[in-house]
């Protein structure tokens, strides 16, 4: 060990760099001048890059309800880790898994047991809620929106966040990612304050404001919201979806800004659907319009992912027929003007609900009666896995790093 250390860097380096994040916390113990280098933004970008480019297995974090283990009156979730690796032998059906649940440290203030954490009052959504991850670290929320940590797991380090600047907000929408041009990781959030009611029976919605903080300098600072109104509409991003190469997106619903009576806006309480994205770099918003037919068709339960390294839509339609659709955004302007190509519409039997997708063409990440399984669409085949749950599920894809999140 001890010539081990003495070898040059450059070849230490791309050997530490293929270590998991729990072996190299130890190794750091070894030798100052090895806790000196794991502990460089220089190498914690090339071990980042190596494990975000690992083609031959991928992981998904999943935050699951379980059915009650205890006495206590409250429902409990668990939040597990599921790794798939394919063989590479050419059978499609040899497919491994690893499973692995996630247990949050004490200091973090959530009530557990083990892996299990306590739900009060049934309230799944927001005990802790998941809202975004970005290389390795994951952006949650424990029992109340305001209570925003980030967390990297695989070295057990966590950070609450710092109050928010825009006090007294009705509701929020918060969304997680890199600012590749300060190589600062940010979190952005868009406020409402609700609404005011006129004597003419008028209805108003209050304008909308935005606020982003930054992990290095731990605090908030509020920005212009530059393309999320039109003279007499608000842009507003309900449902983060994800981070992909230095923006963040939303699921958004186009609304107006003013109703003539309370009865307008239960006839029209939006307007189009639509994706809100965030430049994390310029700090500025953008609206993309989503494919023409989901405006004449606007039954479409769906979601934003990464799909061969491209934003896409996925997701079932509402109507009577339930075929299953994935579009690929092709290109995408500061115009606003975006085109997207549909890359595949197959009928799934069973009914699944969509989680995640995995691999080109392949697999479909779904459950089917609270159970996880795989669908292929090449085989058209369910693989069920020893994953259950409730009613309520969220999935994301995850990377093992050493990112700190204290700075």
């Amino acid at each position: 060990m001890a010539e081990f250390c003495k070898m040059p860097e450059e070849m230490v380096v791309p050997i530490l760099s293929r270590l998991l994040p729990k072996s190299l916390m130890r190794f750091k113990c070894i030798h100052k001048s090895w806790h000196s280098l794991i502990d460089s933004p220089q190498f914690i970008s090339k071990h980042l890059h190596f494990h975000n480019n690992l083609s031959s297995s991928t992981t998904t974090l999943f935050k699951r309800p379980v059915m009650r283990r205890t006495d206590t009156e409250n429902e409990e979730i668990v939040c597990s880790f599921l790794n798939l690796r394919n063989a590479n032998d050419g059978d499609e059906d040899n497919l491994h898994y690893d499973i692995k649940d996630l247990e949050f440290p004490p200091a973090m203030g959530l009530k557990t047991r083990g892996q299990f954490i306590e739900i009060p009052n049934k309230c799944y959504h927001n005990c802790a809620y998941i809202i975004g991850h970005c290389d390795g670290i994951f952006c949650l929320t424990l029992y109340a929106a305001s209570d925003l940590v980030l967390y990297n797991p695989a070295i057990k380090e966590f950070k609450f966040l710092a109050e928010s600047c825009l006090q007294d907000k009705n509701i929020g929408s918060v969304g997680f990612g890199y600012d590749p041009k300060s190589a600062d990781y940010i979190l952005v959030s868009v406020v409402s304050y609700g609404e005011q009611y006129y004597n003419d029976d008028r209805l108003v919605i209050d304008p909308m404001r935005a606020e982003v903080y930054t992990m290095s300098t731990d605090c908030w600072r509020e920005i212009k919201i530059h393309n999320l109104e039109t003279e007499t509409t608000f842009f507003w991003p309900r449902h983060f979806q994800v981070y992909f190469k230095g923006s963040c997106y939303w699921l958004a619903h186009e609304k107006r800004k003013e109703f003539i009576t309370l009865y307008d806006r239960l006839e029209e309480y939006y307007i189009w659907e639509a994706i809100v994205c965030f430049d994390t770099a310029n700090r500025i918003f953008h609206n993309i319009l989503v494919p023409d037919c989901l405006y004449e068709f606007p039954m479409h339960d769906l979601d934003l992912t990464v799909w061969n390294d491209s934003i896409a839509l996925f997701g079932f339609y509402r109507g009577g027929s339930r075929p299953f659709d994935i579009w690929v955004m092709d290109s995408f302007d500061d115009g606003h003007n975006s085109s997207w190509i549909k890359q595949l519409s197959v009928d799934i039997a069973k009914s699944p609900i969509p989680l995640a997708l995995w691999e080109s063409n392949e697999i479909l990440l779904v459950f089917t009666h609270t159970q996880i399984a795989l669908y292929s669409f090449v085989t058209e085949k369910f693989q069920y896995l020893p994953l259950y749950g409730a009613s309520f599920f969220q999935a994301f894809p995850y990377v093992d790093s050493i990112v700190p999140v204290k700075m």
